[in-house]
């Protein structure tokens, strides 16, 4: 009923399910309907512990594994999103396919909904207990790559289905960012509501240049109920996976996008649209108008200045023999249809 299990298909997974479980048969009897899914396969690895099917440790890879093969296929999916998408518009789509994602439990809704959350004077301060970050610079800067080369990192494409990293109930939908090729997914440990990714189909690096503030604003015009944005390329304090280029976004305004503008701006050139610094903790230029094609000049000149900038009296020193130094995080929200975009200066 959740995950639209075609009635045709049901002997069928049926009779996968007993070949994962190494059972002959099975008889069928009554049982009452659950909705709460993290419920049924804790008694599920419960039960099949006791009749000693499988050792405890296994649980989550034949929870992954059976819930795998009830869950549409990776075509069936984007043909799904794509009728809804067409008939209801993004915020429906977007929608479907996160409950679909926490229905078949890639998407650990009951994990999620256990973290603390403080929410104070317009900050919020979520802590994940259900995933630690990645601390090791080195592996970052190899984007966790997976042992034997395949796939090449832990978000390639690859992963949607791979049992052995417990990706059975991954499900992606394809995107089209300025002409090329990428996909969307959601997190399964998400920071904030419907996190979700955007992956570049090409396993490349993270980079930040004219293209990525085109990339951006193409999926706010796709997707105008998500914000999306991008870590900075920087070991350290930018993304977690450097090595695969992505952007990640979602269902919830971030305070910083809530936050006034401290200190107003003008650059030469740019008289159609509005500059300022936001009155945040960190430092952040806004830049915002109905122009795309003149927001997306006016970040990368910021971009470039921010990149290239040197002043040793404030220790800020843009590169060195050990690198560069200075990026930017962009982050892109819409507001009608005007865009608004947060270039947050970052120096490691």
């Amino acid at each position: 009923r959740h995950l639209a299990l075609c009635e045709r298909d049901v002997m069928y997974i049926q009779n996968e399910i007993l070949d994962i479980l190494h059972l002959g048969c099975w008889k069928e009897s009554e049982c009452e309907t659950v909705d709460d899914t993290d419920a049924l396969l804790k008694e599920f690895v419960s039960v099949a512990v006791e009749e000693k099917i499988f050792e405890r440790e296994d649980g989550a890879y034949y929870t992954d594994k059976i819930m795998g093969i009830l869950s549409l296929s990776p075509s069936g999916i984007d043909e799904a999103f794509a009728k809804v998408l067409a008939e209801k518009g993004s915020r429906d789509a977007t929608e479907w396919l996160y409950e679909y994602s926490v229905a078949n439990n890639y998407v650990k809704k009951a994990v999620l909904d256990k973290n603390p959350r403080f929410d104070r004077n317009g900050l919020v301060i979520t802590i994940n207990l259900a995933k630690p970050e990645f601390r090791d610079p080195n592996k970052a800067k190899s984007g966790n790559s997976v042992a034997g080369g395949y796939p090449k990192c832990v978000i390639c494409r690859e992963n949607e289905g791979l049992a052995s990293r417990n990706k059975c109930t991954l499900r992606t939908v394809s995107l089209n960012l300025d002409g090329k090729p990428w996909f969307w997914q959601f997190s399964p440990y998400g920071y904030f509501y419907q996190h979700g990714i955007a992956v570049n189909c090409e396993h490349t690096p993270m980079k930040i240049d004219r293209q990525t503030f085109v990339n951006l604003l193409d999926c706010v015009d796709q997707f105008p109920h998500y914000f999306i944005g991008c870590n900075a390329t920087l070991e350290r304090i930018g993304g977690s996976v450097l090595a695969h280029d992505h952007y990640q976004g979602g269902g919830e305004v971030l305070p910083m996008h809530n936050a006034k503008i401290r200190v107003p701006l003008t650059l030469d050139g740019f008289d159609d649209l509005d500059f300022g610094i936001l009155d945040w903790p960190g430092t952040v230029v806004r830049v915002s108008g109905k122009d795309k094609a003149k927001i997306i000049d006016a970040c990368d000149k910021i971009r470039i200045a921010w990149k290239d900038f040197t002043d040793e009296s404030q220790e800020l020193i843009c590169r060195s023999e050990r690198g560069q130094h200075h990026s930017v995080s962009p982050t892109v929200v819409k507001r009608g249809d005007t865009y608004e975009v947060s270039v947050i200066l970052r120096s490691n």
